[in-house]
């Protein structure tokens, strides 16, 4: 494919998924628009204080916060309360005695509880806007012809 110095944008954000999938956080930055805060700050801030989302697997809420973090790839530290059940007490200490779940807790110390899909991104600062009007498609290996 290609060397290890080359970047390969996969998005309008120009964030190298490479570096995504391999958690670097030394790759090329986006300039930073008017009021916009992008994944890879959010993403090195992070990395040095990780996000931390406490929830339960058969939580159908957690499934769908831990899947959308994931597609934007922010890392975060994922505590099960079956399996840590000691932090059930920050999440009622955060949540005024109440067990609200998932409970995401941000490197600044801020917190919000069963956020919905449009919450997180307001939150983690995303650009949900596209730069451009159109975009360049290259479907590369798109079947065997017959």
């Amino acid at each position: 494919m290609g060397d290890a110095g080359h970047l390969y944008p996969f998005n309008d954000l120009n964030l190298d998924c490479r570096a995504g999938l391999l958690g670097s956080t030394d790759v090329a930055k986006p300039k930073a628009k008017a009021g916009g805060y992008y994944r890879d700050e959010f993403r090195k801030d992070a990395m040095e204080n990780r996000l931390r989302v406490i929830g339960a697997a058969w939580c159908p809420d957690c499934t769908r916060t831990k899947a959308f973090l994931n597609q934007h790839r922010i890392p975060f530290d994922w505590v099960d309360l079956e399996v840590t059940p000691e932090a059930q007490g920050e999440v009622e200490r955060l949540n005024d005695g109440k067990r609200i779940i998932p409970t995401l807790i941000f490197p600044d110390g801020s917190f919000v509880s069963e956020p919905s899909n449009d919450e997180l991104a307001d939150k983690l600062h995303l650009v949900r806007e596209a730069s451009q009007l159109h975009y360049d498609l290259v479907i590369a290996g798109g079947g065997r012809p017959r």
